[in-house]
């Protein structure tokens, strides 16, 4: 399959094999059950139905992936299936409709899955408790179609109801309203629970965790939701922000339109920081410090409630306008939060990784432009990298600065969350709203320097020709810098050191870790100097531990391969997971040694990784070169 191809205005979904210019779906309810011994789920997806006006077409067709249909029937008459191969992240579901169906009408697909990629089942031993098992979901980008047959496409959104059975003692939270808070007996010692999605959503944000979760209110329209053994450490850590957040969020860009905002602390192995599942946003326990030091990245899940969630890329290609919007969002509400320095020092840090990753992938790749053009075929999940979130924030940034400053482009803001509400677009749509209300901005001189062209904005691979003032962080970096300066000349702390070092801001303490891992390898004497003295094994602060193991592994530091391999075993958050592999593949053949290490490390841990992390971490190990 070619990994690229040509695209102007995208027509339909190339990751998807569902023919929406015949049929939409409208709402879909869902009838589960949850065996946590033969890791299954059996059910069935009762889809309602609308033809597209003007279509006579007499053959639907649906995404799934590693599903077992039993039989499909509409309007209660039974219809000829079969399961066509697609793609290797899904396959097709043809069903012949019976004749005479009207323009709106129910499909029921009775099915068995839980092997795929979207249902992650853990062992008693892989959840903080380990008592009980538990289930959790991920629908990003195209995983849902092996949870539920549908349009598995986020141009096509929905409503959704669903009935979950489970064990006996074992809780069910989903992205959607608790119709059933502490469910309700079922037959066979089981227990329901219901649940109602009255918002339209993309099927990616069709999420649901299911073990010994529990929970307990922090705000007006939050609840923090856990295993017991985590409840006190999370309610401590996130309690106190999520209503500022939310709040903020609405000041800036109008009505938040999900009702409720609660937070699931997921276990260790969860492989994201966070995903955005409306009503429910899912959180790696990474960020539990003790502190509060990590919790922007909750403001991020937030600010996907109405760049994401609410308006929506229509189809991959354009992940820029979910993620770009939403670090701009993001680093709004925590400047009214938490202010000006702390958010632009964040951001230097965000300019760092996609300098990093343009240096990976090269600054002519396709997968450093804004607009990605994706190829049928190809799995959205591999083109994942930070282009979408800072050099599209660098993009919102730049048409703020067109149109004359923070107030202006925040109203336009809000007209864009109001008017593209519950839809999905592409990038041509947010540009022709913006450009409408703002009639200068066509003509504006910004756009006629080179490299600054919308179009060039859009397809223009590498690192963008314009980048947002983050003057407001040297009052932070300044110092940083020039303790990072001394120490590499002197590789000594001083008391006074070590104490200015704990008494920094988080981002402050990240920004020192990457300007050391930049001018690296460090010496022996360097790393043993700041492990004594700033304590940096003993962290609890992951983004540290993350530095630091960069740190270790760059240098080949033996006594620190210890903490890197703690720390591996602890979390398996791909952010932190991958990054630790591919510094200890560097310049393999001078570091064989260090890359058996790990390659052990890696052995020890597979299983407790979910299968997206686990992979790329044995490609990683194992690449040739």
């Amino acid at each position: 399959v070619e990994f690229f191809e040509t695209m102007s205005a995208p027509a339909g979904d190339p990751a998807s094999v569902a023919n929406t210019s015949s049929f939409l779906v409208d709402s879909s309810h869902f009838d589960w059950n949850l065996d946590f011994v033969k890791r299954e789920l059996a059910g069935s997806a009762t889809l309602r139905i609308n033809r597209v006006p003007g279509t006579e077409c007499s053959t639907m067709y649906l995404d799934v992936h590693e599903m077992q249909i039993k039989g499909v029937e509409a309007e209660s008459h039974a219809c000829t299936f079969n399961v066509e191969s697609a793609f290797s992240f899904g396959s097709k579901l043809v069903i012949e409709l019976p004749a005479g169906i009207g323009s709106s009408f129910n499909v029921k697909i009775d099915y068995v899955c839980g092997g795929g990629p979207a249902m992650v089942w853990l062992e008693p031993a892989m959840t903080k408790g380990g008592k009980h098992p538990y289930l959790f979901t991920q629908g990003q980008a195209c995983l849902n179609r092996s949870m539920f047959p549908c349009q598995d496409s986020p141009g096509v959104k929905s409503t959704f109801s669903a009935s979950v059975t489970v064990p006996e003692g074992l809780t069910v939270v989903m992205s959607a309203q608790h119709d059933t808070p502490t469910g309700e007996a079922a037959e066979g010692g089981l227990r329901r629970f219901r649940f109602t999605m009255p918002q339209r959503i993309p099927s990616y944000l069709v999420a649901m965790a299911a073990g010994n979760i529990v929970g307990q209110e922090v705000g007006p329209r939050s609840t923090v939701y856990t295993e017991p053994e985590l409840l006190d450490a999370s309610v401590a850590e996130f309690g106190g922000v999520i209503e500022q957040y939310v709040a903020a969020g609405e000041r800036l860009f109008g009505k938040y339109e999900w009702d409720r905002y609660d937070v699931l602390v997921m276990p260790p192995c969860f492989p994201f920081g966070g995903m955005e599942n409306p009503r429910l946003t899912f959180v790696t326990p990474c960020l539990i410090t003790g502190d509060g030091s990590l919790t922007d990245v909750v403001a991020h899940e937030i600010a996907h409630s109405w760049f994401g969630n609410l308006v929506t890329n229509a189809n991959w290609s354009h992940f820029w306008l979910n993620e770009g919007f939403t670090m701009y969002a993001q680093r709004e509400i925590t400047t009214a939060v938490h202010g000006k320095e702390f958010t632009e020092l964040e951001a230097v840090t965000g300019r760092k990784l996609l300098r990093e990753c343009v240096n990976d992938f090269g600054a002519d790749s396709p997968l450093t432009r804004l607009d990605v053009p994706i190829a049928e075929g190809v799995d959205p999940e591999d083109t994942y990298n930070e282009t979408p979130y800072e050099k599209g924030y660098a993009c919102v940034k730049f048409l703020q600065s067109i149109v004359g400053g923070e107030a202006p482009f925040q109203e336009w803001l809000r007209s864009y969350c109001s008017t593209f509400k519950f839809k999905s677009i592409v990038s041509t749509d947010m540009f022709d709203h913006f450009c409408a209300h703002f009639p200068h901005a066509k003509e504006a001189q910004e756009w006629k320097q080179d490299g600054l062209s919308w179009d060039d904005w859009l397809n223009n691979p590498g690192m963008p020709k314009w980048l947002p003032d983050l003057s407001a962080a040297e009052s932070l970096s300044r110092p940083v810098d020039d303790l990072v300066d001394t120490f590499l000349e002197t590789p000594s702390f001083t008391a006074e050191n070590a104490a200015m070092f704990a008494g920094w801001t988080p981002y402050q303490r990240f920004h020192m870790l990457d300007r050391l891992h930049a001018a690296g390898p460090l010496s022996f004497q360097h790393c043993s100097e700041m492990d004594s003295k700033l304590g940096l094994s003993q962290s609890s602060n992951s983004e540290i531990l993350l530095r630091w193991g960069q740190i270790i592994l760059q240098a080949s530091y033996e006594p620190g391969f210890s903490c890197v391999r703690k720390f591996l075993l602890q979390q398996g958050k791909q952010k932190y997971t991958l990054p630790l592999y591919r510094e200890a593949v560097k310049d393999r053949e001078n570091n064989q040694k260090r890359i058996q290490y790990m390659q052990q490390v890696y052995e020890d841990s597979k299983n407790a990784l979910h299968p997206l992390v686990s992979n790329y971490s044995n490609q990683i190990l194992n690449a040739d070169g």
